[in-house]
């Protein structure tokens, strides 16, 4: 599918989810994210001793992250940031997107978030 401009629309969004959202990032090249959010301030499974070495792929760090009581608000702000951007970066000719969404430990709440708000993403097309 092309836009108006003739470019090939993006046919990838990259979610990453990723330790420590910092200021200046040190790491090679291919880890740039072009859009970061932090989701640190949501309530953090690694202080529960059983759910600590679990991973955000896992049912009962779903539905840990997922009942945060701030949760919902944030992937819907997400959502709603985000959708009308992404024409927009299909009209310059992006090939990709890379959203990173970060924690403490990159283990938990980021991969819950990244998934569920890629599923939101891909839901609307």
């Amino acid at each position: 599918m092309e836009n108006g401009a003739g470019h090939r629309l993006a046919q990838r969004l990259v979610f990453w989810s990723s330790p420590r959202v910092e200021g200046a990032d040190r790491r090679p090249q291919y880890f740039v994210r072009d859009l970061v959010f932090d989701a640190r301030f949501l309530k953090n499974p690694h202080w529960d001793l059983s759910l600590r070495s679990l991973t955000g792929m896992e049912n009962s760090i779903i539905d840990y992250v997922r009942q945060d009581p701030d949760y919902p608000a944030f992937m819907e702000r997400l959502q709603n940031l985000l959708l009308p951007l992404l024409p927009r970066y299909q009209q310059e000719g992006k090939s990709y997107l890379t959203i990173a969404i970060g924690c403490s430990g990159g283990r938990h709440r980021s991969v819950v978030a990244a998934k569920d708000l890629a599923e939101r993403l891909i839901a609307q097309g």
